[in-house]
């Protein structure tokens, strides 16, 4: 996906469930972040926001599916923003398999965006083409 779609999913309101946001350009990666984040929870803002979650570092699968099956309170989406999680490298292979399957289940309120510096091609959760 393009700059041009995400924006235009932006605008639109029409979220798809998982987006992934990958490089080393540190400050691209905030603006989208940022603007994923406004668009999904209407511009209030993440910090006090009860239909946000947020992952920084490697963390347990499961953890990540409880936030994503978590319904929104009194709004259409929830986001959950998952930052450098490893998920998308082979050294987390299983647990990158386990989040593959899940994706299919996500609930239709739930937007996952992954954040990451580094990213392997060849694995399953990058070629699910999220």
């Amino acid at each position: 996906m393009g700059t041009k779609e995400l924006n235009q999913n932006i605008k639109s309101g029409d979220f798809k469930r998982v987006y992934l946001l990958y490089g080393v350009e540190g400050f691209l990666l905030g603006h989208w972040q940022k603007r994923l984040a406004d668009g999904v929870l209407g511009g209030i803002g993440t910090d006090a926001n009860l239909n946000f979650k947020l992952f920084d570092g490697k963390v347990p699968v499961a953890d990540i599916i409880a936030a994503a099956e978590t319904m929104p309170f009194f709004s259409d989406h929830r986001l959950v923003l998952l930052k450098d999680t490893g998920l998308f490298e082979a050294g987390r292979k299983d647990d990158s398999e386990e989040m593959a399957k899940y994706i299919a289940d996500i609930p239709d309120s739930t937007v996952l965006v992954f954040v990451e510096k580094c990213v392997d091609n060849r694995g399953r959760l990058f070629k699910l083409g999220i």
